[in-house]
Formats: C-alpha cells, structure tokens, sequence
C-alpha cells in the first residue's frame, strides 16, 4: 500500500484529503506544521 504525508496546517481540509485518500486505498500521515517533521525527521520511513 502506497504512504502519503500530508503537511497541512488547515485541519478540516487535511482531514478531507486524508478520507478521500484512504477511500482509494492509500495509508495517510498527517502533520500540522512542516517543522514538526524536520525535528522528527524527514527520512523516517513512513
């Protein structure tokens, strides 16, 4: 199954993008804010 992260600090349309992803099969991450990834860092696998 595909992964796909999601940076979007607009919660509502991060939560509609991730239903609609899902909805075709793929496994969704979300982060609110781009620099909460760097500091847990990028290259994680998801």
């Amino acid at each position: 199954m595909t992964k796909i992260l999601i940076v979007e600090d607009e919660q509502n349309l991060a939560r509609f993008i991730e239903l609609e992803l899902e909805h075709e099969n793929y496994t969704v991450d979300i982060e609110n804010d781009g620099k909460i990834r760097s500091r847990k860092g990028i290259n994680k696998q998801l």
